[in-house]
């Protein structure tokens, strides 16, 4: 009678062969509009003037 039931439950709980894709890694590559847009390239004035900008932000909305 075990050997019944140890039958039935190893049939029942067998690993299915159902493959689920991964949502991100299986994905089709995305398609952008602007490939081939060239980035424009900034100064390093700029770049600190923007960073700046951003910590005063932050620190002004901590306070």
């Amino acid at each position: 009678m075990c050997n019944v039931a140890a039958d039935y439950y190893e049939d029942f709980f067998k690993a299915s062969n159902i493959v689920r894709l991964h949502p991100y890694t299986d994905s089709p590559p995305i398609e952008y509009d602007n490939n081939n847009e060239v980035i424009p390239e900034v100064t390093l004035n700029e770049l600190i003037n923007t960073v700046v900008a951003k910590k005063k932000k932050k620190i002004s909305r901590c306070s």
